[in-house]
């Protein structure tokens, strides 16, 4: 959080209830901690809060969950391109760090965290507090900004006479995705809502795998081409004909024997349904816009799986700390 002050806080620890106030967060420090579940052609560059609600039942903190309720959630990310060599650099470090975050987690973290046997009080609470949450929000909004000529609508080239492909900052946005009313709350094996630990849990005897389960909502989802000016007299203010319910299950799959359980996270699993048809309108112009900045930002999820981008950066840092060290000796 940026420069948090006292007026931003209101807080009772008795009760278990803390708000905070008009949050801006941190991009860089945002984007590595979602790095495994964010898309890595899309740098956030802004993300604030209106609103932030705590509440913790101190004496029911083994048997209810822990709710967060979050007001006005807006993200600004800039959308980039395979021949974005910059930000390569910077996603093969992120990259290399979650590595090196899941390596730590797996040789210190202590196991049976989810076992019913006798485990220290601390790595319950850890992991109910971790598990056991609930997530409220009423409106949450992504913003995509480019400075690439394919993102944004056009014919015959409209767009390339204002967007230059070497600009240094982004011009213009070029899409909106907002999602009203979100929930996402444990689950049982079954997906639905539960708020008791051992209900979320499911062990798998056959593939000894250990499985938590997240139930997640939206009941008004919409997508929306961004506020970039578009000449086109046949462009339309909406990609979608109307929003829709969206439903998502999160599973989650832990290697574990049934008594023990290791931190490290073997398999997860997204899912989305509709409660309707999607029914998609526009230009044939904002169509292909649309297509052009999924597939490029798309292709940059490869840049987590390899291993030449990865083992090249990390030579490099070693080289760099090598020299750095024979410098120093022979001064």
């Amino acid at each position: 959080i940026k420069n948090l002050t006292e007026q931003q806080i209101k807080a009772s620890l008795w009760r278990g209830e803390t708000t905070l106030y008009n949050l801006e967060l941190e991009p860089q420090k945002l984007q590595q901690f979602f790095h495994d579940v964010w898309p890595c052609g899309l740098e956030i560059v802004k993300a604030t809060v209106k609103e932030v609600s705590i509440r913790i039942p101190w004496s029911q903190i083994m048997t209810q969950s822990i709710l967060v309720i979050a007001q006005d959630i807006e993200v600004e990310a800039v959308a980039h391109c395979e021949d974005d060599t910059d930000w390569q650099e910077v996603v093969v470090r992120m990259q290399q760090q979650y590595i090196r975050n899941q390596q730590a987690k797996l040789q210190n973290a202590r196991f049976g965290t989810l076992s019913s046997g006798a485990t220290g009080a601390f790595d319950q609470l850890r992991q109910r507090l971790v598990d056991g949450v609930q997530i409220q929000v009423n409106r949450a909004k992504l913003s995509i900004h480019s400075r690439h000529a394919r993102h944004f609508p056009s014919h015959e080239g409209e767009a390339e006479a204002v967007v230059r492909e070497d600009a240094e900052s982004p011009v213009g946005e070029v899409l909106t995705v907002v999602g009203e009313d979100i929930i996402m709350s444990p689950a049982d094996a079954s997906h639905r809502p539960c708020h008791k630990l051992k209900g979320v849990a499911t062990f798998c005897s056959e593939s000894y795998l250990m499985q938590l389960n997240k139930f997640m909502k939206c009941r008004a989802f919409h997508v929306a081409p961004g506020g970039f000016p578009n000449k086109c007299r046949h462009a339309s203010p909406e990609y979608m004909a109307s929003p829709v319910v969206l439903t998502g299950r999160i599973s989650t799959c832990y290697p574990s024997d049934g008594a023990s359980t290791c931190p490290f996270v073997q398999r997860s699993e997204l899912s989305f349904e509709c409660n309707s048809a999607l029914r998609v309108r526009g230009c044939e112009c904002q169509l292909r816009a649309f297509l052009a900045l999924a597939m490029d930002v798309g292709r940059l999820e490869e840049w987590r799986g390899d291993e030449r981008l990865l083992f090249a950066g990390a030579s490099a840092s070693c080289s760099a700390a090598a020299d750095a060290g024979a410098g120093e000796g022979l001064v």
